[in-house]
């Protein structure tokens, strides 16, 4: 089960990358259709 597993350390280099990523614009995008995606 999920519950026995340990908890995750975040991975310091994941984690200094996040910082330099607009997020925002990713969710942005997520939202869009394939095709949407594709014009844009």
């Amino acid at each position: 089960m999920v519950r026995d597993l340990p908890p995750i350390e975040p991975d310091p280099v994941i984690e200094a990358y996040k910082e330099h990523v607009d997020r925002t614009l990713i969710r942005e995008n997520l939202r869009r259709t394939p095709e949407e995606r594709l014009r844009n």
